[in-house]
């Protein structure tokens, strides 16, 4: 009897492990079903991301024209200084019901437009809609401020992919070749900056026909997107804005694909200057002992300092105390990149006052042109230079007055003629020396991109 109980005990414990794997079991082959259906999910948005992106890659490409498609903003440290608009983050999937959008485009002002006793009028091309703005008579720098709306009920994911193209023509041709240049971009990339916008950018026109012949002028615009819930940027009033302002253009540029810029390092020694006026006011009493006991009698009023722009950016030397013939032998760098929107090299001389706020006050101004110091051409070409010359600085009238007048302080800013010679200074104006393989693509990108014969020995003065 207990040999048939011992069996039965043991039967019910067998039993009882078997019960227990076969729980195990059940446990781990849910735990494997989970997990192969989490496998499966990833798997399925894999490829719908897959295939929203072959379809938006698709519709790019159908889309792009000769002119190109997307711009690109500044340039990378390789390409020189200008200004990186960061990372952008990747658009999600878009939705496919239709909304309300505005497409807004602010027309400001253009410069350095090929051709010559051209008429410039700007067209639009936003989707499937056109206008154009008025026609400048006569110039390559046109002043618009003109401001274009567009409204669209389109869903995002078709609206982003469509595109902005502006063309600058001559309005006085009527053939095919009365485009000037052009520029074009997608809805999607203006809306996918901050704010929804390009504040007041400069854009590279090219001409998409004649892909090797360059930049063919600037155009500066406002290019705004809003869409629902999106609050219209605030708007200030503009001006036509001159090469000697403080604004950064090279850091605020938009360009095509496959427009590369080249960086140069300019180098501007600066040695001495002669005959600089007075520009503080005198305490002499004319009293030769009094003079001399307060320090007046012989005192040089002026204590200058020297002050390169270009495109925005400036590099000043240190100034000199009470002195008509400052000594500075300095060297001054600046960068700056070729093919270059500006051509004036602004040379100014200021007075340091320590209880003025700003840069003080301008003695005199001198503007260089950097197409005047270079040649393009295709046997002789070479990169801007300069002297060792002196420059002569002309402005108002040298006698001092303690209240300027507005009427001086243009002439002496460069803003009106100057009437009155107002001193000088010893400079050298060079490029810092590049190898000959990185010479000659700065050439090649001066001279319109077509191949140069082998560089003369005007190439190592450079």
């Amino acid at each position: 009897m207990e040999a048939a109980k011992n069996l039965l005990k043991k039967k019910d414990k067998n039993k009882d492990k078997d019960k227990d794997k076969d729980k195990d079991d059940k446990k781990e082959d849910k735990k494997e079903e989970k997990k192969e259906e989490k496998k499966e999910e990833k798997k399925e948005t894999t490829e719908s991301k897959t295939e929203g992106d072959g379809n938006k890659e698709g519709g790019e490409a159908n889309k792009e024209g000769a002119a190109g498609t997307t711009a690109t903003t500044g340039g990378s440290k390789a390409s020189g200084g200008s200004k990186s608009w960061g990372k952008k983050k990747k658009r999600g999937p878009l939705p496919d019901t239709p909304m309300d959008y505005q497409v807004r485009i602010h027309i400001i002002e253009g410069r350095s437009l090929k051709g010559s006793n051209i008429d410039p009028v700007v067209k639009i091309n936003c989707w499937k809609e056109k206008t154009s703005s008025k026609v400048k008579k006569s110039t390559t720098r046109p002043f618009y401020d003109e401001l274009f709306f567009f409204n669209f009920h389109e869903a995002p994911s078709k609206l982003f992919l469509e595109f902005i193209e502006i063309d600058v023509f001559n309005a006085k041709s009527s053939r095919s070749d009365a485009l000037i240049g052009s520029f074009k971009s997608e809805i999607g990339f203006v809306y996918d900056e901050p704010n929804h916008q390009f504040f007041r950018v400069w854009l590279m026109l090219t001409n998409p026909n004649e892909r090797g012949a360059g930049v063919q002028g600037y155009l500066k615009v406002t290019l705004c997107v809003l869409g629902p819930g999106d609050e219209a940027p605030p708007s200030a009033p503009v001006t036509a804005s001159s090469e000697a302002t403080d604004e950064d253009i090279e850091g605020n540029l938009l360009r095509p694909p496959g427009m590369d810029l080249e960086p140069l390092d300019l180098i501007l020694r600066v040695y001495h200057g002669e005959d600089l006026p007075q520009m503080d006011a005198s305490l002499a009493t004319g009293l030769k002992a009094i003079d001399r006991v307060t320090g007046q009698a012989g005192k040089e009023l002026c204590d200058p300092y020297f002050k390169v722009s270009f495109a925005g950016k400036s590099r000043v030397t240190s100034h000199k105390d009470e002195t008509y013939f400052p000594v500075w032998e300095e060297e001054l760098h600046l960068s700056l990149q070729v093919p270059s929107m500006c051509d004036d090299l602004v040379l100014q001389i200021y007075d340091h006052d320590m209880l003025s706020v700003g840069d003080g006050d301008v003695i005199a101004t001198h503007i260089l042109s950097l197409s005047s110091i270079s040649m393009t051409d295709e046997d002789r070409g070479f990169l801007p230079v300069f002297g060792p010359s002196y420059i002569n600085f002309y402005g108002a009238p040298r006698e001092h007055e303690t209240f300027d007048d507005s009427h001086n302080k243009k002439m002496n800013s460069g803003q009106k003629p100057g009437c009155a010679y107002r001193g000088r200074v010893l400079i050298i104006f060079k490029f810092n020396q590049l190898t000959k393989s990185s010479q000659t693509k700065v050439l090649l990108i001066l001279f319109k991109w077509r191949e140069l014969p082998t560089l003369n020995a005007r190439e190592n003065s450079c």
